[in-house]
């Protein structure tokens, strides 16, 4: 609920790395998918698109084998990534809104920044 406030409030940062977030992190899975259903665009080479999705996995897979998770939910890093940003945003809207709480408490609605 909180997650725009831990940027300091400043909206084109907040945007911009959830953004670059979704972009890194979405779009080789996207064109793999275009791929597969033959619509390619071309301009992301396939890959490049594998490569980035192993590193992906391998990425979530570490800390889900330090902390001894089921490490198979590392092949779930898009819909657990979507969720993410389902509450980032979500986050933001309620900071905009003026309607954060913490425990239960409304915050007092803070200035937002633009950078």
């Amino acid at each position: 609920k909180n997650l725009f406030s831990a940027f300091g409030n400043r909206l084109v940062l907040y945007l911009f790395i959830w953004s670059w977030l979704a972009v890194v992190f979405l779009e080789p899975l996207f064109q793999l998918g275009l791929f597969a259903l033959g619509k390619h665009s071309g301009y992301f080479p396939i890959n490049i698109a594998w490569i980035s999705m192993a590193l992906t996995v391998s990425l979530w897979f570490i800390p889900y084998a330090r902390l001894r998770f089921p490490v198979l939910l590392a092949l779930l890093y898009p819909f657990i990534f979507i969720v993410a940003m389902g509450v980032a945003f979500y986050s933001l809207i309620l900071a905009l809104a003026g309607g954060s709480q913490w425990k239960g408490r409304s915050l007092p609605g803070s200035q937002v920044r633009w950078l």
